[in-house]
Formats: C-alpha cells, sequence, structure tokens
C-alpha cells in the first residue's frame, strides 16, 4: 500500500480542503476547526449547514449519489485534502446500510481518482469492525471480527479503500471509536440519555450498563482527523481514541451527577456475540504528536450546556 510522503499544511498555499458532510456532528466539529485556524477550506453536504458551521460559498449543497454532480464539484474546487465524514445512522437495515456505505465510498474515491488523482482522501472508518477488543484494546493490525451490519458495511468500506489505495490513491482510514461532546444527536447513548433528562425524566433508566466504550470528545476527533490529512507519512489507517476504558454505567453516572437525574442501570449480556468491550490502542495517532485533550467529564458539560 502506498505511503505518502507529501505535506499538506497550511503553510502550504495550495491545499485545498473540502469536508463531505460538514453539517453533521463529526463534519461540523472538522470544519468549525479548519475555520478557526484559517484555512482555505470549503463543506459540503445534504443537509442545509449551521450558520457557525459552513455558510455562504464555503458550503455547497451535494447528493453523493449523484456522481456526475459530484465530479463536477470536484473540477470546480480542486481539492488537495478531502475528509469524507458523510454517515448513515446504524439503525437503518443491513442492506441499506451496507449499500449506503460501499456505494458513497466508490463514488468518492472513483471522482477523486478521475478528477484530482493528487487528493488526499480520510474516510471515518469505526471500531465496529474490530468487535470486542482485547485486554490491551484493539490495534490496527487486529483482524476485523464485526458484529454488527454496520460494522460489515464499514469493514467493507475498509476493503475498498484498500484496493483504491493499492492502486496509487493516497487514502487514509480514520477508526472512530465512541464520540461525545457537543453537538451529538440523540441517536447515540449520550446524547439520548441528556436529551430525555432535558424532556423530564428524572430517573431514567440505561441498560447495557456494564458494557465497556473508549469515549473521545468529538473535537479530539477533528483534530486526529486533520492531523493525520496533514502527516507527511501517515498511516493507512489509525485508531482514534483514548486508549482508555469506561462502562456505560460510568458515563450514565457523571450524567446523573451534571444533571441531578437519578439513573438506573441495567447490566446487559456479555458473550463472544454481542460487543460489550470496545478500547482502542491509540499508539498510531500517538506517535503522529496528536493526543487528546478534553476528558469525559468536561465533554459532557459542554454536550449538556448546548441543550440548556
Amino acid at each position: 500500500m502506498k505511503i505518502s510522503n507529501r505535506s499538506f499544511s497550511r503553510g502550504d498555499d495550495s491545499s485545498h480542503w473540502l469536508v463531505l458532510g460538514s453539517s453533521g456532528f463529526i463534519g461540523r466539529a472538522v470544519f468549525a476547526i479548519l475555520k478557526a485556524r484559517d484555512y482555505r477550506i470549503f463543506g459540503a453536504g445534504r443537509s442545509a449547514p449551521l450558520p457557525d458551521a459552513a455558510a455562504g460559498k464555503s458550503w455547497h449543497a451535494i447528493d453523493i449519489f449523484d456522481s456526475d454532480n459530484f465530479r463536477a464539484l470536484l473540477r470546480k474546487l480542486q481539492p488537495s485534502i478531502l475528509l469524507n465524514a458523510v454517515g448513515c445512522f446504524p439503525a437503518v437495515a443491513g442492506t441499506d446500510l451496507k449499500d449506503f456505505y460501499v456505494r458513497s465510498t466508490k463514488i468518492i474515491l472513483e471522482a477523486v481518482r478521475a478528477e484530482q488523482p493528487a487528493c488526499r482522501v480520510v474516510l471515518l472508518g469505526s471500531a465496529a469492525e474490530y468487535g470486542n477488543s482485547p485486554e490491551a484494546g484493539s490495534s490496527e493490525t487486529n483482524a476485523p471480527r464485526p458484529l454488527s451490519d454496520y460494522g460489515r458495511a464499514k469493514c467493507e468500506q475498509f476493503e475498498i479503500s484498500r484496493r483504491f489505495a493499492a492502486k496509487g490513491l493516497d487514502v487514509i482510514t480514520a477508526r472512530l471509536f465512541n464520540p461525545v461532546g457537543p453537538g451529538q444527536g440523540s441517536h447515540f447513548f449520550a446524547g439520548a440519555l441528556l436529551e430525555r433528562i432535558r424532556q423530564g425524566e428524572h430517573s431514567p433508566q440505561v441498560h447495557s450498563a456494564n458494557h465497556v466504550r473508549d469515549w473521545i470528545d468529538v473535537r479530539d476527533v477533528a483534530r486526529a482527523f486533520v492531523t493525520l490529512a496533514e502527516s507527511p507519512k501517515p498511516p493507512a489507517v489509525a485508531n482514534v481514541c483514548t486508549g482508555k476504558s469506561r462502562t456505560v454505567e460510568f458515563v450514565a453516572s457523571l450524567i446523573g451527577r451534571l444533571t441531578g437525574a437519578e439513573i438506573k442501570a441495567e447490566p446487559g449480556e456479555i458473550s463472544p456475540n454481542v460487543l460489550w468491550r470496545s478500547i482502542g490502542n491509540p499508539e498510531r495517532m500517538f506517535n503522529l504528536g496528536w493526543r487528546p485533550q478534553h476528558n469525559l467529564a468536561e465533554s459532557l458539560a459542554d454536550q449538556w450546556r448546548l441543550l440548556l
């Protein structure tokens, strides 16, 4: 697999950034960091942009499945870096989920290869590709053992990226663990629990309280994306995680103290067929100089503050 030896730092005046899915949870955070650093950046997506994320001439409405229009956008913007944060809710039926990630990834990478072959592409992967983690955490060299339709769809997306990389495309996968933080929607655990409390539930119940995750602030995720995109010698795939294990019950207890709610925690099944332990090994990102800057309590407090 090809390893790029180029630099894409802000000091490179030829560097143009395009963030797909820039109105989503991850995309907004990436766009905000790039905008704060005064990078030359464009956002694109299906949904209308938020005022503080992308607006005016810097944002473009695009249906990623409209290949002709997407290729025309690449020809117009000529990005040197493309960050793909386009996503689909895991609750979507399995066949549709696979179709979404396989088709969208093929369209994006085929378009880049045809219209902007020197562009670096950073794709958003998932910890769900690994299945349950060993005690030391999942490393990028571990064999994939997905336990969900979402994990299997993301595995296929990664295989597609490998095929394009083998043909010379500069493509990187940022394998994301469990994001939290300001702007998170109610289809994630923390976002859903905070929203239930905001709506008036004083004693909400949470399930799978003994399950373990690697929670990471969305702002740290965004910085990791940018770090990978700017690295002169990035790995082909890198875990975006903290390496720290925290149970669902621990997160619920932080939310309880934060909001004053009395949360009831119920344990869930622990077995090889259930994703109950998902922890990452962040060594590759650490080797690039990136470190998480936000602790979990801070992330949840900032998330809650935006809901009030």
